[in-house]
């Protein structure tokens, strides 16, 4: 379907089939009438309706769901200015009845230095789904139990931030006056446990620097204050909480890698690598090391 950039306000209109309605933006004003056919197709990227809908055709076919969601990463989160060190999340959309809620769509988007990012979700057709953050080491994070409700033509909007309700299980912590996604979860596996503690104490004692899943709070350096925030969750005994019947978590963020070293483009305010020292980590640790790419521009 060829899409024409257009804006237009409706009033009254009448879609036939052999009348193809595209463009980026429908406005149906208050009062006004839109009726469409069988077998006709109205499409825009966004609706904004105030009048009403008739007839028995595709409303909104190929146009797609945005979202702007709200979310915090503990370890990343500076309540003292209300700021955190962006990264890449992955964001899914998943049915919320009946199990196991099946994936409809994801993206891999850039929460920026407030939690922020809107996000457009081509497959998601109205109705009521859970949103499923994944980090690379923070633990996945349903939202709310029951489910929350999409709508296509108008911005969707979902705030992790507001209160624990807003994740299932209450499963957030308070940090400051903002909830955030518990950090920690430097293997994935579901839990932050000793296996985390020991990865990320491995990783400083070697003096490991750079994008690297043990760097719980974004500062690109591995020691005691990425340790501090595991070894507290632990104690809290941290895990994923999801509905019953949810998938096991086996599904990885694609920057979750266990790895020594890396190399990154992602310049969020962030110092650079010293890939001079991690060459000589690798030499002295007489290993192969994988190499990870950041991708939070």
């Amino acid at each position: 379907m060829k899409k024409v950039l257009l804006h237009i306000i409706i009033t009254s209109i009448l879609i036939t089939p052999a009348v193809l309605q595209s463009q980026s933006r429908y406005e149906v004003q208050s009062g006004a009438g839109v009726e469409v056919q069988s077998g006709a197709d109205i499409c825009a990227d966004s609706i904004i309706s105030n009048g009403f809908w008739t007839g028995t055709g595709t409303i909104c076919s190929g146009a797609s769901m945005r979202l702007k969601l709200s979310a915090l990463i503990e370890g990343f989160y500076n309540p003292g200015i209300n700021k955190m060190i962006r990264d890449t999340v992955m964001v899914y959309v998943r049915v919320s009845t009946p199990a196991p809620y099946t994936l409809v769509d994801s993206q891999k988007v850039v929460l920026d230095s407030l939690g922020n990012v809107t996000i457009n979700f081509s497959n998601v057709s109205a109705g009521s789904y859970y949103i499923v953050i994944k980090h690379r080491n923070s633990i996945e994070t349903w939202s709310k139990s029951g489910g929350t409700t999409l709508a296509i033509g108008s911005l969707n909007i979902y705030d992790f931030t507001l209160t624990q309700l807003q994740a299932y299980g209450n499963n957030l912590v308070l940090k400051g006056t903002k909830y955030c996604i518990y950090s920690g979860d430097v293997n994935h596996d579901g839990v932050v446990d000793g296996t985390d503690l020991s990865n990320i104490d491995n990783d400083a004692s070697n003096f490991i620097s750079g994008y690297v899943v043990t760097d719980v709070n974004g500062d690109q350096v591995i020691d005691g204050s990425d340790l501090a925030i595991d070894d507290n969750n632990a104690s809290g005994f941290v895990s994923v909480i999801k509905p019953p019947g949810a998938p096991d978590n086996i599904t990885k963020h694609p920057n979750n890698t266990r790895k020594n070293t890396s190399e990154t483009n992602h310049n969020n305010d962030r110092g650079k690598n010293n890939n001079n020292d991690r060459e000589k980590t690798n030499n002295n640790n007489g290993k192969d090391k994988n190499v990870e790419k950041g991708e939070g521009k």
